[in-house]
């Protein structure tokens, strides 16, 4: 099996957090937000690049 990394595009944010809900769907200790928490991260990560290559 092969995987390639790259970074997401805008356009594919709605299908990543579809497959994050479907990965946690069945899963007996999950909350059913792990969704939420990917798009805490990357708009943390979006907005620390931001900060760190303007200043």
């Amino acid at each position: 099996m092969e995987f390639l990394i790259r970074q997401e595009l805008t356009h594919e944010y709605n299908t990543t957090e579809e497959i994050v809900k479907r990965a946690f769907l069945n899963e007996e200790y999950s909350d059913k937000k792990e969704h939420l928490l990917v798009n805490r991260i990357k708009n943390q990560m979006h907005s620390f690049l931001n900060f760190h290559w303007s200043h």
